[in-house]
């Protein structure tokens, strides 16, 4: 349901059932394919994938947000979860990233004063 992103040569998405997947740009074919498992009991994901740098953020439904590595390796860098249902995907801005979910609207990133 999301949209999914393109880096260093390859494209990432994931399933609306929580398959994320890395593809090669020049052929097509499957670098991997990893099912992401968050706290959650709602693996599923309708959100659109993110890129800042060479990782990519993707929340899904239960409110756990997956940091990958974009890379041709399956990497998971962290899991975090806001605990809330979600059907949002995130935002970025001066270095902070933004999610709404059912109930609130959540920022990120370091304090600024």
């Amino acid at each position: 349901m999301g949209s999914g992103v393109i880096h260093a040569g390859h494209f990432f998405t994931i399933s609306q059932d929580g398959i994320a997947e890395c593809l090669d740009l020049k052929d097509g074919k499957t670098v991997w394919r990893h099912r992401l498992e968050g706290t959650g009991g709602t693996g599923s994901s309708w959100s659109s994938m993110l890129l800042a740098g060479d990782k990519v953020y993707v929340p899904n439904q239960s409110g756990d947000v997956f940091v990958l590595r974009a890379g041709p390796k399956f990497d998971l860098l962290a899991t975090n979860s806001i605990g809330e249902p979600t059907n949002a995907s995130l935002a970025a801005s001066d270095g902070q990233l933004f999610l709404r979910s059912d109930t609130a609207l959540w920022c990120f990133g370091a304090r600024h004063e």
